[in-house]
């Protein structure tokens, strides 16, 4: 007679995958100015593709989705007032 019992995440519904098909357990989000810049090198050099993309009415990227090989990105212009806002001061 076996003692062991299994339980199951309250949150996880059986037969729903916990993380979608195409991404990773982590997504990150990169706030930064220009994003449009930061897209274009992000599709050239690591050879991401854009999965979906919103540009805001002045021209900024209000959010955009990349998928690369192993998993998604975002990327988008600091908003202030969804406390969105870049690094500054940064060194390498």
């Amino acid at each position: 007679m076996s003692t062991e019992t299994t339980t199951q995440d309250s949150t996880q519904r059986p037969g729903v995958a916990p993380v979608p098909p195409g991404y990773t357990t982590l997504t990150p989000f990169y706030c930064c100015s220009p994003a449009r810049e930061a897209i274009a090198f992000y599709t050239e050099v690591l050879g991401a593709r854009e999965v979906s993309r919103n540009d805001g009415p002045d021209g900024t990227v209000a959010h955009c989705e990349l998928e690369l090989p192993q998993g998604r990105m975002q990327v988008g212009d600091p908003a202030p007032d969804h406390h969105l806002v870049a690094r500054s001061g940064a060194t390498t």
